[in-house]
């Protein structure tokens, strides 16, 4: 069954991932978040976070091997404490593996700190609602 395109951002759920951000950034020293992305009727709606996911000041590793099958998972969201919030070489091949959808964002973790991409790194856009 093909899966519907995601085209929308739950906007509590886009709340919660940046205040995700901004927690790890205010730890004793600034960490990246990451999760993945689960959406339902074309809207993202819930994050998850993966199970071993090690987080430093410069990166994140999502264990994909330890994943279970989740054919609402979508893609990934992670922050970037150095402000930058285009994807890294690193990014581009996290997001060829995990799903269609990946939001990365930057410090300040504000609503004009986040960009949306397609697995090939093109950004996209998605409706808050």
């Amino acid at each position: 069954m093909p899966r519907k395109k995601v085209t929308a951002i739950n906007r509590k759920l886009l709340a919660d991932l940046l205040a995700a951000s901004r927690s790890a950034y205010e730890s004793p020293q600034p960490h990246e978040f990451s999760c993945f992305l689960i959406a339902e009727d074309g809207i993202i709606f819930e994050f998850w976070l993966g199970p071993g996911t090690i987080a430093s000041e410069r990166y994140a590793i999502l264990r994909l091997h330890d994943l279970p099958i989740d054919f609402r998972r979508v893609g990934t969201a992670h922050s970037h404490p150095s402000g930058d919030n285009h994807p890294s070489d690193e990014d581009l091949r996290l997001f060829a593996q995990t799903g269609p959808v990946h939001i990365i964002i930057g410090y300040p973790y504000d609503m004009g700190s986040w960009r949306a991409y397609s697995r090939d790194g093109r950004e996209i856009s998605l409706d808050v609602v």
